[in-house]
């Protein structure tokens, strides 16, 4: 079977890990989507901005494949709302779409990233959780709904060290991330949640104290 791994927001710091967890399975080939060329990683690089419709070459690939794999990283967290919308909630939508119109001939596996950050607001950066929580409410109904032979996941991952989050120790590993998620879409977990305690916590603390857990979670993004 051809597989074939695509990751949308190649310039996202959890891309590497993803490809490099990726590259450990046999017979599959690595394409990279993005507006900077990070292709050292990749088997191949296609230029895309998420605020447009993804470049027809991406079509002629996949129709190459027998499974498909595509991981929609693309996010952003400072800049004006308008923009944080456009490309957290608006831009992983139409992507989506264009892959229900697309009819490939493989088996589509969409993993769309979204965050714990969409169980709470905060004082940080509150356009982007919300982008979050919209992402999540309009993509968990799409994973029981039939749509030709797409499936899709939603990873909802605890805060990492990336270029949107500074090193901090409450912060996990994005090796371990990493590795988590590609045994968990193998395994077709299509709600994949890293750690579970800390969305448990959060959850629990947003139902119990839903003032003061904003304040702890802009705390521990500072």
């Amino acid at each position: 079977m051809k597989k074939l791994i695509v990751i949308v927001g190649c310039s996202s710091s959890i891309a590497a890990p993803l490809v490099t967890e990726a590259k450990k399975q046999t017979n599959t080939k690595i394409l990279l989507l993005g507006r900077k060329e990070i292709n050292q990683f990749s088997d191949e690089y296609l230029h895309y901005d998420v605020r447009y419709n993804p470049p027809d070459e991406l079509y002629e690939i996949i129709q190459n494949y027998d499974l498909i794999e595509i991981f929609w990283l693309a996010a952003i967290k400072e800049d004006t709302n308008e923009r944080v919308i456009e490309v957290n909630l608006l831009a992983p939508i139409r992507f989506y779409d264009n892959l229900v119109n697309l009819n490939a001939n493989g088996k589509v596996k969409y993993i769309v990233f979204s965050s714990q950050g969409d169980v709470h607001g905060g004082t940080v950066n509150p356009m982007y959780n919300a982008s979050k929580s919209a992402l999540s409410n309009y993509f968990t109904p799409k994973i029981v709904q039939n749509n030709q032979n797409i499936e899709i996941f939603l990873v909802k991952p605890w805060l990492f060290t990336s270029k949107m989050t500074k090193q901090s120790l409450f912060n996990c590993d994005s090796r371990r991330l990493a590795k988590n998620i590609i045994a968990k879409v193998d395994k077709n977990s299509h709600i994949i949640i890293y750690p579970n305690w800390t969305y448990f916590i959060v959850r629990t603390l947003s139902y119990l104290f839903p003032f003061h857990i904003y304040k702890l979670i802009s705390f521990l993004k500072k």
